[in-house]
């Protein structure tokens, strides 16, 4: 794990927050969106939180399916993602997710969607949703990971060159072996694959010129097994390819 400061996640995504939905394509993609929901589980007697929420795009879909859910929070550390929230339904919570400040065995569902990797203590995050979730209660995770061994090597130097604040990299096995040390039950594990372009994939940041330009080289000069595997396809004057996303559906023990 790398140390960064949390002020320094907080910074990367206020800067990001004006335009976080415009350039997050996943953020909004169907396929990512209708995957989450159905590993969720819902119906409109649940409690809900998203741990790491953002933007509350989550939930704000979860809405527009079932309207009248019984209470859904949105907790994140950052001020100015939450701000982006307007569905006066999701009650907005800033604070970190190692000290989740609501009673135990209170939710029926957990998410936490493309944000582990920020956070610090991730045996401690596992511990404070496990508390807060009610005896049937189910974690639901949704990560950007490799696909197998095959890509991982390369797609940890991609990452790590992109975003460097990053304090994990998370493979689908890693997800599961921290579920599993924290007296969770694994019941449903899915990876689909969701199209990505370079250019937005570069806009999404804000990243140096050197930056940029070495990403670029690296998905230029990628090895042919993981172009393959990350489906490269040449777009006019960009490169489109598939992510990996990982879900997991997982109880408490």
């Amino acid at each position: 794990m790398r140390k960064i400061s949390e002020e320094i996640i907080k910074n990367f995504f206020r800067k990001r927050s004006p335009k976080y939905n415009k350039f997050g394509i996943w953020v909004k993609d169907l396929s990512v969106l209708d995957m989450t929901l159905e590993f969720m589980e819902i119906n409109e007697t649940m409690k809900l939180i998203d741990v790491g929420a953002g933007t509350g795009f989550v939930l704000k879909y979860v809405l527009n399916t079932f309207p009248n859910i019984q209470e859904c929070v949105a907790l994140d550390i950052t001020l100015e993602m939450l701000d982006k929230i307007n569905d006066l339904r999701i009650m907005k919570c800033l604070h970190d997710a190692h000290n989740i400040p609501f009673p135990s065995n209170h939710f029926d569902v957990a998410v936490c969607r493309q944000s582990l990797h920020y956070m610090n203590n991730l045996n401690k995050v596992m511990q404070e949703i496990r508390r807060i979730l009610t005896p049937k209660g189910a974690l639901v995770i949704g990560q950007i990971t490799p696909y197998n061994e095959k890509d991982e090597k390369y797609w940890k130097k991609i990452i790590k060159t992109r975003n460097p604040i990053r304090k994990h990299l998370l493979l689908l096995d890693d997800l599961i072996s921290l579920l599993k040390a924290n007296s969770f039950k694994i019941v449903r594990v899915s990876q689909i694959k969701v199209k990505e372009s370079l250019e937005i994939w570069l806009k999404r940041y804000k990243i140096s010129d050197n930056q940029i330009n070495e990403v670029r080289k690296l998905i230029y000069t990628a090895p042919s097994i993981y172009k393959r595997i990350h489906n490269f396809r040449k777009a006019n004057e960009d490169i489109v390819f598939k992510n990996c996303w990982s879900f997991i559906r997982a109880i408490k023990k």
